[in-house]
């Protein structure tokens, strides 16, 4: 599935802009070659309970990246068995940024803002003052500054911190009609992240940082390749095997080969095929039709990810 985040589905952040022209500044001031942008934001919420807060928002993107392929820019493929893990991550995430806020603010938004209201005032001429010493924002302004943070504060309650997530089958079609059609690229490069997810996850300590989930379970549920590496992935030599085979999927998507051929020698690895087999396919000149159905094999034998040689 190809997956995304539903844009109109995120909540602003929590500390708002306010407009440099309600202090009396230019938002935005150029003299020839030179130009400045003047920004102002407040927040109700302290410091570091913010930066939490804001970090949690931003943390769908981060567990997406984890838990997917990329198929090119800002495009992202996912299992079917890995969605439930997934949503299992963000419920958590949710959750944690739900209990945060509502440990900051006990009493709920129209109460806190209450007990903040004199501070918010303060403060905005404070700022206010930098440029018009002795006097003071309107009432007009502060009540904007004011409903601005109440909004922001009840959707953020009443919402989820984290996008809610599109879902869209999709599948690589073929094509020879133009001289700009890429017809390998996207293929070639699911497969070396989907080879290099297992071998990473079993190297790299901080490959999986952050994410509460079985190391096994997510392995398997990442598996489309019935890859050797995720079968054998308990016994006690398979980090260093590990480590030797990202080396020579390095050495592949280096090599000279067109992106096919490289696609071959991928599905070789993951099939558990010798090094020396593995680099033989690199040189191989035979030409491949077909589709690459990434949602639906046509029967239960197929693999996910299937080449159809002509």
């Amino acid at each position: 599935m190809q997956v995304n985040f539903d844009k109109f589905s995120r909540i602003q952040p929590l500390d708002a802009p306010i407009r440099a022209e309600w202090f009396g500044v230019e938002s935005f001031r150029r003299v020839g070659a030179v130009s400045r942008k003047t920004e102002y934001r407040i927040s109700v919420l302290d410091e570091e309970t913010l930066r939490v807060l804001e970090n949690k928002k931003k943390a769908g993107r981060r567990i997406l990246t984890q838990l997917s392929y990329p198929l090119g820019d800002d495009q992202r493929w996912m299992p079917e068995k890995v969605r439930p893990l997934f949503e299992k991550e963000l419920a958590r995430i949710n959750n944690e940024g739900r209990e945060l806020l509502n440990k900051a603010l006990p009493g709920g938004v129209d109460n806190f803002l209450k007990s903040r209201r004199e501070q918010v005032i303060n403060d905005a001429n404070l700022m206010y003052q930098e440029f018009h010493p002795g006097e003071v924002l309107s009432e007009e302004v502060i009540t904007k500054i004011l409903d601005d943070l109440k909004e922001r504060l009840n959707k953020a309650f009443a919402g989820k911190f984290i996008p809610e997530v599109n879902y869209n089958r999709i599948g690589f079609h073929f094509q020879r009609d133009s001289d700009w059609v890429s017809n390998w690229g996207q293929p070639l490069l699911l497969l070396q992240k989907t080879a290099e997810f297992p071998r990473k996850s079993l190297t790299d300590s901080y490959f999986l940082q952050g994410l509460r989930l079985d190391q096994r379970e997510l392995l398997e549920a990442m598996d489309v390749c019935d890859d050797i590496i995720v079968k054998e992935s308990r016994k006690s030599n398979v980090s260093d095997r590990a480590k030797n085979e990202l080396k020579l999927l390095e050495e592949i998507m280096k090599s000279q080969a067109d992106n096919r051929l490289k696609c071959e020698a991928i599905l070789a690895l993951m099939a558990g095929e010798s090094q020396d087999k593995i680099k033989e396919k690199l040189y191989r000149q035979d030409k491949v039709n077909g589709v690459i159905n990434l949602d639906k094999p046509a029967n239960k034998k197929q693999k996910v990810i299937q080449l159809k040689p002509r």
